[in-house]
């Protein structure tokens, strides 16, 4: 198993991966090359029925489902986006729990990955090409540490 890394534009580099324990390997590398895109996928050599195989594994055309694939060529790399320098969140930031929750990107089945009932330019988006709605909400504090929402 090796990991198959290269910035944006750059040569690529196979880094053997240390074999853990059942489906977990380790490896490390340094982004030497500097700020930018780096993009990844995973070769993993086995046997089967007596024959070396070759496959790499990847993520699919949406950045969402890990993917197998017969042919370099084919694959949807993993990207990486690596900074010119640090930019440590502040205090209050690091102190919080924040819940993300895309009820439209539930896995439900459907091949392909498309909702069951759709509707365009809603919440809960029908297909990748509907628009995203923003709503500004904006919080007023009152007295007692009592939030008010206003929309």
């Amino acid at each position: 198993m090796s990991l198959s890394i290269y910035k944006d534009g750059h040569q690529n580099h196979q880094i053997a991966m240390e074999y853990l324990a059942p489906n977990r390997y380790h490896a490390e590398f340094q982004l030497e090359e500097g700020a930018g895109l780096y993009f990844y996928c995973f070769e993993i050599i086995y046997l089967e029925q007596g024959m070396v195989k070759l496959i790499y594994y990847g993520t699919d055309e949406w950045g969402g489902v890990d993917v197998t694939y017969d042919c370099v060529h084919a694959v949807w790399d993993y990207q990486l986006t690596c900074y010119e320098s640090a930019n440590p969140a502040p205090k209050w930031y690091r102190n919080s729990i924040f819940y993300q929750i895309f009820p439209d990107r539930f896995y439900n089945g459907n091949t392909p990955p498309l909702l069951s009932a759709s509707k365009s330019n809603s919440f809960i988006y029908g297909s990748y090409e509907d628009d995203p709605m923003y709503i500004k909400i904006s919080m007023v504090r009152l007295s007692g540490g009592i939030f008010m929402v206003e929309i």
